[in-house]
């Protein structure tokens, strides 16, 4: 194409300019980690946090959580456990979501010792537990029907200043029913309405 006798650029289109893309800055690179993690491609989200690492950026608590959602959507939990344990070592801010992320991956797995202790972990580093870790916890226990168990965990938690919710609340309901124990779901239910 000439325009007065130059040469004009050649327009390229958006699939070119789409496919010639590369993520540089870490935000970028976070965004892309986080897609792979929505897509359940675990692969392609550590590869991305190792472009991270290879790449001079530090990784930050957005590129840490992000690959152990992928892992752990994938159920992969040795590899979400190894990237959090990476993550402590790595003097990373871990937060409330790191350890949330891995405890609702444990419980799904019906692995309630495995939520349990990464519940106690989180509350050795310091990191505030929230109504989401403890009510994870306690549903995990009583899903297995460990009521004793998860009685023990609402305790701790109203003990920590966190208000139990209706989701802990119904889980030991649930529990108690299942296991024909009627006064103790109505234990239960008399509590929430104390509340």
């Amino acid at each position: 194409d000439t325009y007065h006798g130059r040469h004009q650029p050649r327009q390229r289109s958006q699939g070119e300019m789409q496919a010639n893309w590369k993520a540089t800055t870490l935000p970028q690179l976070n965004q892309a980690i986080n897609n792979a993690a929505k897509a359940g491609d675990q692969e392609r989200a550590e590869s991305i946090f190792r472009e991270i690492e290879q790449s001079g950026l530090r990784p930050d608590t957005i590129s840490y959580n992000s690959v152990i959602h992928a892992c752990a959507k994938h159920g992969n939990m040795d590899r979400a456990e190894h990237w959090l344990q990476t993550m402590r070592k790595s003097g990373v801010q871990l937060t409330t979501i790191s350890y949330n992320i891995l405890m609702d991956a444990c419980a799904k797995a019906d692995d309630a010792k495995a939520a349990e202790k990464w519940l106690n972990c989180m509350l050795q580093d310091g990191v505030p537990a929230n109504e989401v870790s403890y009510a994870t916890v306690i549903h995990a226990r009583a899903k297995q029907g460990a009521i004793e168990e998860a009685e023990k965990w609402l305790h701790k938690m109203v003990e920590n200043g966190v208000k139990p919710n209706i989701v802990s609340y119904n889980s030991l309901i649930n529990a108690c029913s299942r296991r024909g124990d009627v006064q103790g779901a109505e234990r239960w239910i008399q509590e929430v309405e104390a509340r």
